[in-house]
């Protein structure tokens, strides 16, 4: 397995671009994947039946309203966060070897095949942190200067900065990733819709060790089995809940694969470079928050357990409250060995029996998505099929 900038990037990025330029010659729609794996909504709009960025679903721009597709002659690569209406924030490796006047900025738009939906911006300035030489050695962040202000509203909208202080970024808070990434690792097709999956934050200290040491402080991690970002979501943004509402707290980076089990995501961490930006456009990562679209209640994580371990027949049991009128309760198992089975029931601790739901995989990356859950207590429960450890529990509820 090899590391993988989440960009369509360097020969990747061109084959994908020329490709994408292949079905205007012949009159078909332009570089949209053909699939047929239906998912639920995350937000509410109704765009065909492709499946989402790796494990995620449907979505639209009125629930991100601060992302954007960074585009090279009309296509899609990368991803980037409206941080003011002049500026973008992005990865640096996707714009590698680019100049201003190679890009083009799009925001305000659901679907990559309706730009007309959106604001389409040139990019007057790049500015690019000192000392980048690849994504993996951190430091994989840059600014877009736009030619034009974007206009602000529904739509379009600025995302603010994380603090340190906001704790949005602490292991087991529930992020969120969105963009128009492949689907799967090593894949080419890039989705018309924007997607969105939630992603539990991983220790500091955890992902060290899952990646062999050598990842530097400005980096975050943050994704489970089946859950994270791909490529063509490079420079997109990880956002998160606080007391101060919505905050951007990393930009697409790399990875291992996408939505290994064993290897998650990587990202720039917005909080080490909330200087750097004030300095470069002005921008306080302190001057307030976005608050969450009207329509789009922030997710409520609840980290069960980081590092659950137990024997073959142990039986462990957690306890989540659900407020009233939560539209889903999301359940979500990620362990690095062994075989744990996960059972979650409302009103009682579930027994090999009696569940509500019990996915009963031969793994330990299990999830649960109940739809309108009754208020009240719901129990989590984690057996082991066989010696397990390693697990991160989290609940979301929505």
């Amino acid at each position: 397995m090899t590391n993988a900038p989440r960009a369509s990037h360097s020969l990747r990025r061109s084959l994908l671009l020329a490709l994408c330029a292949l079905p205007a010659l012949l009159s078909a729609p332009a570089c949209v994947a053909d699939l047929d794996v239906a998912d639920a909504s995350l937000g509410g709009v109704d765009v065909g039946d492709e499946k989402a960025i790796i494990g995620g679903a449907n979505t639209a721009i009125e629930q991100h309203p601060w992302q954007v597709s960074l585009q090279q002659g009309g296509s899609h690569f990368c991803g980037g966060a409206v941080i003011a209406r002049d500026w973008v924030l992005t990865a640096q490796h996707c714009v590698e070897g680019l100049g201003a006047a190679d890009l083009t900025v799009l925001a305000g738009a659901t679907q990559l095949s309706r730009p007309d939906a959106g604001q389409s911006r040139r990019v007057s300035r790049i500015v690019r942190y000192a000392g980048y030489s690849s994504p993996e050695y951190g430091r994989d962040v840059a600014l877009l200067r736009l030619s034009t202000p974007l206009s602000l509203g529904d739509r379009v909208s600025a995302i603010a900065l994380a603090l340190t202080s906001d704790r949005a970024e602490d292991a087991g808070v529930v992020a969120r990733v969105s963009g128009w990434g492949t689907t799967s690792a090593g894949g080419w097709a890039t989705p018309d819709a924007l997607k969105a999956v939630d992603v539990p934050v991983v220790a500091f200290a955890q992902a060290q060790s899952i990646y062999g040491g050598g990842l530097t402080a400005d980096q975050l991690s943050a994704g489970t089995g089946g859950r994270d970002s791909c490529q063509g979501d490079s420079g997109g943004p990880l956002t998160a809940p606080s007391a101060r509402g919505r905050v951007l707290i990393g930009v697409v980076s790399w990875g291992y694969g996408c939505g290994d089990a064993e290897y998650p995501g990587l990202y720039a961490r917005v909080s080490s470079y909330a200087a750097w930006i004030a300095e470069q456009t002005g921008i306080s990562a302190s001057a307030g928050a976005s608050s969450p679209p009207p329509s789009s209640p922030a997710a409520a994580g609840v980290l069960l357990d980081r590092d659950l371990q137990g024997d073959a027949g142990s039986f462990q049991h957690f306890a989540v409250t659900v407020p009233a009128g939560a539209a889903v309760l999301e359940v979500i198992m990620s362990g690095r060995r062994g075989d744990a089975d996960l059972y979650v029931r409302a009103g009682r601790r579930p027994t090999a029996n009696l569940w509500d739901c019990r996915p009963y995989l031969n793994t330990s990356d299990e999830v649960c998505m109940l739809a309108n859950p009754v208020a009240g207590t719901w129990y989590v429960s984690v057996a082991g099929y066989e010696a397990f450890s390693g697990a991160l529990v989290t609940a979301v509820i929505r």
